[in-house]
């Protein structure tokens, strides 16, 4: 997920956007991921839920 994070904010620079660090979270569904995932030097939160449109969702929720 790490590397994910990295190729998606490269990607994103191309265009001159930049990614949030603010309103950046993290959630996981398999609870396996120990280490922190990290934008630059800044690691992001990890959450337990989201909301998304109005809606909420877990990480013990089926999808």
């Amino acid at each position: 997920m790490q590397q994910k994070t990295k190729n998606i904010t490269r990607e994103a620079a191309k265009t001159r956007l930049q990614i949030n660090l603010e309103k950046t979270e993290t959630m996981s569904m398999n609870k396996k991921q120990q280490k922190p995932i990290t934008l630059g030097d800044k690691e992001l939160k990890e959450v337990d839920s989201f909301t998304y449109l109005g809606r909420t969702g877990g990480s013990d929720d089926d999808i």
